[in-house]
């Protein structure tokens, strides 16, 4: 348990460090829509990648992630990006519950970026046999 608040003591004072730069961290996505396209019951989980990238000058932290629902999960390589600097965030979709329809869900991705939470937003039809 110290060595965790210890952890987040020196996160917290890298980040005040790295406050002093010109623009603040900024998270962009590679995407903001994944259509997943006409989804039948088999196969019904889906995986997808996308990039995430620093377009500030100051030290950005990916806090948390949540989704609309637990059928869909992010996940990143790197919580901590430098200015300029990317990531891989990867999306599990397990569409077995869904309803026929149209597929609406959402993935937020929670950071200090000035913007924060950044949208995700996953899109697409289910069929039922």
């Amino acid at each position: 348990m110290r060595f965790v608040k210890n952890k987040y003591l020196l996160l917290l004072l890298t980040l005040s460090i790295c406050s002093c730069s010109d623009d603040p961290a900024q998270l962009k996505l590679s995407e903001d829509v994944i259509n997943i396209g006409n989804v039948s019951d088999d196969p019904n989980l889906f995986q997808y990648k996308i990039n995430l990238k620093n377009i500030g000058d100051q030290l950005l932290l990916i806090e948390n992630i949540r989704t609309s629902c637990s059928c869909v999960e992010g996940h990143v390589e790197n919580v901590l990006l430098k200015g300029g600097e990317k990531t891989v965030l990867t999306i599990d979709v397990d569409t077995k519950n869904f309803d026929e329809g149209e597929i609406n869900r959402e993935l937020g991705i929670y950071s200090n970026s000035k913007d924060s939470p950044a949208i995700l937003k996953i899109v697409g039809v289910m069929r039922k046999k």
